[in-house]
C-alpha cells in the first residue's frame, strides 16, 4: 500500500470512528434535518425569492440596475469581496473544524493536504453555489424583462467564477502570516482604490464591467485565467496550513458557536476581534484634559489593530458614497437600499466602539477617574463619532452629493444606537422561559426581538436619512428628539448594570 492510501485509510477509519461515536447524529436525523430543511425552503424561502424577483423586475429597479452608476457599485462589491474574503480568513477561515478533530489530524503525521482535502471541496462547492444563486437572483429583474439575457447569462458565470479566486484569498488569510496577509491585503486595497477612482483595472472590475456587458470576452478569460490559478493554488496553501493556527481559529469557532446559541451574540462577536500588532510603543499622554486622553486613548487602541480599523474606516466611506448615490436616484426601492446602507455602517462602526464597551462594563465597578459611567460612555464616543461623521460625510461630499449634512447627522445618530446596543448586558434569563400559545412556543420572538433591537432602530433612522436626504438643516429635526430617546434609553440600561 503506497503512502498516499495508507493515509486515505487512515482518514477513513478516524471519520468512521467519530461517526459511531455515542450522542452523533444518525443518518435518520441526517434525512429529517434534509426534510426539514426543504420544508422550510418551500414554505418560507420560495415567497422571499418570489417578492424580490417581482421587486426587481419592476421599471423603476431596472432602470436603476442600468445605470453607467451601477457597473461601478459592482465592481467596487467585487473588491470588497475578495478583500473581505482575506479578512475573514484571518479570524475563521474555511478549515474549522471541532477542536478535538483539528488536534487529531492537525497533530499527526498525515498531510494537511490529504487531511482536509474533502472539508475544503465541499467549502468550495457550496461557496460556488451561493454565489451563482446570488448572481442569478440579481440578474432576475433584467431576465423577467428579457433585456440582455446573453450578458446575464455571462454575468452569472463570471459570478462563479469569481468566487473561486476568493477561496483562495479565504484560505490565504488562514495560512499566511500578518506580514503576508498584510502585504496581499495592500494589493486588495490597491485594487479597491483603483475601482473607486474609475479606473476599470481588472481583475477587480471584471464582474461590473460583465454587468454593463462593454468588456466583451476579457473579463470572462481574466477571471477563467484567475479561477484556474485558484484551483492550482488551493492544495499548495492546504499543505501550509499550520496546526496551531487551525486548533486557534477551531476553538475560537466552538466558543462562538456556545455563546451564540445561549443568546449571547455580543460575547461572540467579541471572539472575532484580533489581538493588537501595531504601535505597542505609541505612548499615552494622560497630563491632558479627560476629553482628549480619551479620544488619544481610544484613536492609538483602534491603531493597534490596523487591518481591522482600516476595513471600518474603508466601509463607512463607501457609506458615504452610497448615500450619494442613493440621493440621485428618484425612483426604485430606495428604502431597501437605505437599510441595506445603514446597517452596513452600522456593522463597520462595531469595529471603533471597544471604549464604550469598557465604559459599559465597568458599570457596577469603583468608577474610574471619579467619573460615573455614564459620563465616561459619553468620553468614549469622541472617537467613533468623529468617524462615522468626518468620513461618510467628507465622501458624499466628494461625490458632488449636497447631502454632506443629512449623512453627517445619520452618523451621529447611528452611533447613539451603537452605545445603546453596548449596555445590553447579557440575555434576560426571562426571555428563555417557554412562552406557550396555540401555534406552538413563542420564546424565540422576544429573544429575536431582544437581540435584533439595534438592528431596527438603524433601519428605521436609515429608512428616515433616505427620506430626508436633501433637506437641509430640516434633518435635525427629526434627528434630535430620538437622541434624547436613546440617550435616555442607554442611560437606563447603566442604572440597571450598577445596581
Amino acid at each position: 500500500m503506497t503512502d498516499a492510501a495508507h493515509e486515505r485509510a487512515r482518514i477513513a477509519a478516524a471519520r468512521t470512528v467519530r461517526r459511531d461515536r455515542a450522542g452523533r447524529p444518525t443518518r435518520a436525523d441526517a434525512a429529517y434535518l434534509v426534510y426539514v430543511g426543504i420544508l422550510v425552503a418551500a414554505i418560507a424561502g420560495v415567497p422571499v425569492i418570489r417578492t424580490i424577483v417581482l421587486a426587481l423586475a419592476t421599471p423603476a429597479a431596472v432602470a436603476a440596475f442600468t445605470r453607467p452608476e451601477a457597473a461601478m457599485i459592482v465592481s467596487v462589491l467585487g473588491a470588497l469581496l475578495w478583500l473581505g474574503a482575506l479578512a475573514l480568513g484571518r479570524v475563521r477561515g474555511p478549515i474549522t473544524p471541532p477542536p478535538f478533530t483539528a488536534d487529531v489530524f492537525g497533530r499527526s503525521d498525515i498531510s494537511p493536504r490529504r487531511a482536509w482535502a474533502r472539508t475544503l471541496t465541499r467549502v468550495t462547492v457550496s461557496t460556488l453555489v451561493l454565489s451563482g444563486a446570488i448572481a442569478v437572483l440579481a440578474v432576475s429583474g433584467l431576465l423577467a424583462n428579457g433585456i440582455a439575457v446573453e450578458r446575464c447569462i455571462a454575468f452569472v458565470a463570471g459570478s462563479v467564477l469569481f468566487a473561486l479566486p476568493a477561496v483562495a484569498l479565504w484560505l490565504a488569510g488562514q495560512v499566511f502570516d500578518r506580514r503576508g496577509a498584510g502585504v496581499l491585503a495592500a494589493g486588495l486595497t490597491a485594487q479597491l482604490v483603483a475601482v473607486l477612482a474609475g479606473v476599470p483595472l481588472l481583475p477587480a472590475s471584471a464582474l461590473g464591467t460583465l454587468w454593463s456587458g462593454t468588456g466583451g470576452a476579457l473579463p470572462l478569460i481574466v477571471l477563467g485565467t484567475l479561477a484556474v490559478a485558484a484551483v492550482a493554488l488551493l492544495p499548495v496553501l492546504l499543505s501550509r496550513l499550520r496546526p496551531d493556527v487551525l486548533e486557534a481559529h477551531a476553538g475560537r469557532w466552538e466558543a462562538m458557536s456556545v455563546l451564540a446559541a445561549t443568546g449571547d451574540l455580543a460575547g461572540a462577536a467579541d471572539r472575532t476581534r484580533p489581538l493588537p500588532t501595531f504601535g505597542r510603543r505609541l505612548r499615552i499622554t494622560m497630563n491632558r484634559p479627560l476629553t482628549l486622553a480619551v479620544l488619544q486613548r481610544d484613536a492609538i487602541g483602534g491603531v493597534r489593530t490596523p487591518l481591522r480599523l482600516a476595513v471600518a474606516l474603508v466601509t463607512l466611506g463607501l457609506t458615504g458614497a452610497a448615500w450619494a448615490w442613493l440621493s440621485a436616484v428618484e425612483s426604485g426601492p430606495r428604502w431597501a437600499a437605505a437599510i441595506g446602507i445603514g446597517i452596513v455602517a452600522f456593522l463597520a462602526l462595531g469595529a471603533l466602539m471597544d471604549g464604550s464597551r469598557e465604559a459599559a462594563d465597568a458599570a457596577g465597578r469603583p468608577a474610574l477617574h471619579g467619573h460615573p459611567p455614564w459620563r465616561m460612555l459619553l468620553l468614549h464616543l469622541s472617537w467613533p463619532t468623529l468617524c462615522a461623521v468626518l468620513v461618510p460625510a467628507a465622501v458624499a461630499l466628494g461625490a458632488g452629493g449636497e447631502i454632506a449634512g443629512a449623512v453627517a447627522v445619520f452618523g451621529v445618530v447611528l452611533v447613539a444606537v451603537r452605545a445603546y446596543d453596548t449596555t445590553k448586558g447579557p440575555l434576560p434569563i426571562e426571555l428563555m422561559m417557554p412562552v406557550p400559545t396555540p401555534a406552538g412556543d413563542a420564546s424565540a420572538i422576544g429573544m429575536w426581538l431582544w437581540q435584533s433591537d439595534a438592528l431596527l432602530w438603524t433601519s428605521a433612522l436609515a429608512f428616515g436619512t433616505s427620506v430626508a436626504l436633501g433637506s437641509g438643516p430640516w434633518t435635525l429635526v427629526w434627528a434630535a428628539p430620538i437622541l434624547g430617546v436613546l440617550a435616555a434609553l442607554t442611560v437606563e440600561r447603566l442604572k440597571r448594570s450598577a445596581a
